[in-house]
């Protein structure tokens, strides 16, 4: 990748993970495709909801860019300060809860990377206290 884009794509990054912090106080991987209009937030409620069996197929940009984003993205929050955790996505059904599945294959190494949220150390002692905030459940 151009230094040019690479340089165009961090900044969509940044952008969309600045404002997820500011408003949430932490960032995950997810939330940033969505800010940055990779990942359509209707393929993100079906999935919550169980409608999809998986996210990767959802994304709308190749391997590559995607990687490339990652990357960006954990440098940023390592940059900021922020403190790494893993988010559990879960849906309730008939038969209880059911862990929702990021990739394809569900590889375990895979979905981590895909779980890894960063929070602010800015954050509260209560709000701390109960990391990992806003397990998505549906």
């Amino acid at each position: 990748m151009s230094p040019e884009l690479t340089s165009k794509l961090q900044n969509r990054v940044v952008r969309a993970a600045e404002a997820l912090l500011d408003d949430n106080g932490f960032v995950n991987f997810l939330d940033v495709l969505c800010g940055m209009q990779l990942l359509s937030p209707n393929a993100l409620k079906a999935w919550q909801l169980g409608r999809i069996d998986s996210l990767e197929t959802e994304i709308q940009v190749g391997q590559e860019k995607l990687q490339r984003v990652l990357v960006l993205l954990n440098d940023w929050a390592k940059a900021k300060g922020l403190e790494p955790g893993e988010a559990h996505y879960v849906r309730s059904s008939r038969a209880g809860t059911v862990e929702l599945r990021v990739t394809v294959a569900g590889d375990p190494a895979q979905e981590k990377i895909w779980r890894t949220q960063y929070v602010s150390p800015k954050l509260t002692e209560a709000k701390r206290e109960s990391w990992p905030p806003r397990t998505r459940r549906s």
